[in-house]
């Protein structure tokens, strides 16, 4: 795995455990905060990716 691919890995993760955490401390309970931390980071970076995709290279440089 490259640098990048490794760093992506990374970050999803701590969103997923993040996301996990907090559905779980707020009565979630054990199973329905996974799947919500599975989902939603996925979910987001998805809509990042499609979004930024679509804009073209101005949503990169903050335009």
């Amino acid at each position: 795995m490259t640098g990048v691919g490794l760093q992506i890995v990374v970050v999803v993760a701590s969103l997923v455990l993040l996301t996990t955490l907090g559905g779980a401390r707020w009565g979630e309970g054990l199973l329905m905060a996974l799947v919500g931390g599975l989902v939603f980071p996925v979910t987001w970076v998805v809509w990042f990716v499609r979004d930024n995709h679509s804009a073209g290279r101005r949503a990169f440089v903050g335009h």
